[in-house]
């Protein structure tokens, strides 16, 4: 008799498990991907002004009992750096009479046109552009910017 109980009280547990996971929309499935099919994003181009708000927002909150105008005085530089003008934003890249171009937006709204081999203002020298992503170069160091889609798909 008790063997039975336990037997009937085994597939009652069962059942309701069934039942709660049917009723609950879970369902089971697989995903393949290699490791080569993943993408790091590209850090932003000013990471360096996003740490500096960041490093003077910690201190104005005085949580280290340090007096923050004591440090941001003692950091800031005594001759003013070069600025860097920054890659423009990729507004869009299209293919034109055969030939691949990218739209850009500058700094101060404006927007152009580039193509490979096209030199931009602050050194930048455009290597590649596919519908994927531009190469640029500025002093020798390559920068390959991953262009992300915005568009909706007929899934979504």
């Amino acid at each position: 008799m008790n063997k039975s109980i336990l037997i009937a009280g085994a597939i009652l547990v069962f059942a309701g498990l069934l039942f709660g996971w049917m009723v609950s929309g879970i369902s089971t499935g697989s995903v393949k991907a290699r490791n080569s099919d993943w993408e790091l994003p590209q850090s932003p181009d000013d990471i360096a002004s996003i740490a500096e708000y960041l490093r003077v927002a910690t201190l104005e909150s005085r949580q280290f009992g340090i007096e923050p105008t004591a440090v941001i005085a003692a950091s800031e530089p005594d001759a003013p750096e070069e600025r860097v003008i920054a890659f423009p934003l990729i507004v869009a890249t299209a293919r034109l009479d055969g030939e691949m171009i990218v739209h850009l937006r500058k700094e101060d709204g404006s927007y152009i046109t580039a193509k490979q081999n096209d030199t931009l203002e602050g050194d930048w020298h455009v290597v590649d552009i596919t519908m994927q992503q531009v190469v640029a170069e500025r002093e020798g160091s390559q920068v390959d910017f991953t262009i992300y889609s915005g568009a909706k798909s007929e899934n979504n």
